[in-house]
């Protein structure tokens, strides 16, 4: 349905490039929330395998030579600090192994919260953007409502370029 209205000559030209794709993305995520309502209504309050599980597996195993964890500031279940424990303690012990070998563990803690890294650039261009008396408005608020994803993305980056 949403196919056939986008691509009706009444339709505006943004709408099958712009609003269709987000439209069928949207539906991928809420296609899932009736399993995860079900999975929680039938008493499944962790994951598997449990945090306690997945800390030791990483003591004992993990052998990563750089690792970049990013924390953000607002954000109540993060364990960033507990995940660097963890990693610390698996650098401890292959070092112990392999002396010569050099890790690199960094914790960076960036403005945000919990669901920073899943914020969408919801201002679309338009071919009539030239004609709106607003869009300096609208080009300050994505600027704003994007510095944050865009923080984090040149921490990663300027974290990869070090190599």
């Amino acid at each position: 349905v949403a196919a056939a209205a986008a691509a009706s000559p009444a339709a505006p030209g943004i709408a099958a490039e712009f609003l269709l794709p987000s439209f069928r993305q949207g539906l991928e995520i809420v296609d899932q929330v009736p399993e995860l309502l079900q999975a929680i209504a039938s008493g499944t309050k962790e994951f598997f395998p449990t945090p306690d599980d997945t800390r030791e597996s990483c003591r004992r195993m993990y052998r990563a030579r750089r690792t970049l964890l990013v924390k953000f500031e607002n954000d109540a279940i993060d364990e960033s600090d507990e995940l660097e424990r963890v990693l610390q303690e698996a650098k401890g012990i292959m070092r112990l192994k392999r002396p010569m070998i050099d890790f690199d563990i960094r914790l960076k803690t960036i403005t945000g919260t919990h669901i920073t890294p899943l914020t969408q650039d919801i201002f679309v261009d338009t071919p009539l953007d030239s004609l709106d008396p607003l869009l300096p408005l609208r080009s300050a608020a994505r600027e704003n409502f994007l510095n944050t994803v865009g923080s984090v993305k040149s921490e990663i980056v300027s974290w990869l370029n070090e190599v």
